[in-house]
């Protein structure tokens, strides 16, 4: 491998499939992007630079989703969630939603 070359790691697949939990353990260099929090305000940045219009799909529709609850453990069930008044993903949000930069605070 040409070490000048740039590398690309594309880890895709449905909701709970395990993408997180292979990009930890397969790809710990590069995992510091994995978390939702990151995904929010990532997609955030994406859409104000194309000058799209965006909403927050499925708000207290799954736990998983939900930016009252955050993550105790890898897993989809209810009980892998606890409920919390502040977390990164629900910061993530509402900068979003009150127009300030949401990746500034989850630059990596």
């Amino acid at each position: 491998m040409n070490a000048s070359r740039p590398i690309c790691h594309v880890v895709a697949g449905p909701n709970g499939s395990g993408k997180s939990t292979f990009a930890l353990r397969y790809l710990p260099r590069w995992a510091g992007a994995v978390g939702a929090d990151r995904y929010i305000a990532d997609c955030i940045a994406l859409f104000r630079e194309y000058g799209w219009d965006w909403t927050y799909h499925a708000f207290r529709e799954w736990e998983g989703w939900s930016v009252e609850h955050e993550p105790v453990s890898f897993g989809t069930t209810p009980d892998c969630f606890r409920p919390s008044a502040d977390n990164p993903r629900k910061r993530a949000l509402l900068a979003g939603l009150k127009g300030a930069s949401p990746s500034a605070e989850h630059a990596p």
